[in-house]
């Protein structure tokens, strides 16, 4: 009995632990990764909307930290179909979360099932052959647990991956009706 209370302690206190790193990557502005699809290029670049301007959207590369405006891409609206926007880290944060719980839920789900046992029969060539199969709560712990964590984990990277996605259609009017929407997701708050 003593293993089993140890190993359900260790993973919730892993549980715990990941939970509370994923809190960690809390930002007090969430900041939303940039994709911009034009008309004749397909995908112009992966970054963060820095700015916008009456014409044109000022675009931050993903891998610059700290750019210069001279390094920042100056993309008219007449080339971009639409914007697609995903929160950053989001997918980092729907595996941990995902994983988390699928965890705990299938280490509580084998301790609810205890040691379980079953009988199972089938018709051969010379008689009905049966076995017994047993599975002590250990078994059970580590088996759900492991099942449930691993979906719990490809849950968790699907709703990570969720893109908002919106449409410009290369119309400079349409991009002014949309300017307000576009707002929240700058990296820098124009005022």
């Amino acid at each position: 009995m003593k293993p089993h209370v140890l190993l359900l302690v260790l993973m919730l206190g892993v549980g715990v632990r990941v939970g509370a790193q994923a809190q960690q990557f809390k930002q007090s502005k969430q900041q939303y990764l940039t994709i911009v699809k034009s008309h004749q290029q397909g995908t112009q670049g992966y970054g963060y909307l820095y700015q916008l301007e009456d014409s044109a959207i000022l675009f931050q590369h993903e891998f610059l930290s700290n750019p210069s405006v001279d390094q920042l891409m100056k993309i008219p609206v007449e080339d971009i179909e639409y914007l697609e926007f995903r929160k950053k880290n989001a997918i980092l944060k729907g595996v941990i979360i995902g994983a988390s719980v699928g965890t705990v839920i299938g280490v509580i789900s084998g301790f609810a099932m205890g040691d379980t046992s079953r009988k199972s029969c089938s018709q051969g060539l010379f008689g009905e052959y049966c076995e017994t199969i047993e599975h002590t709560t250990f078994e059970n712990v580590l088996g759900y647990g492991l099942i449930l964590g691993v979906a719990g984990t490809g849950l968790g990277s699907l709703a990570g991956s969720a893109r908002i996605k919106i449409p410009i259609n290369r119309d400079l009017i349409h991009f002014h009706n949309k300017k307000t929407e576009l707002k929240k997701y700058l990296v820098k708050q124009q005022w």
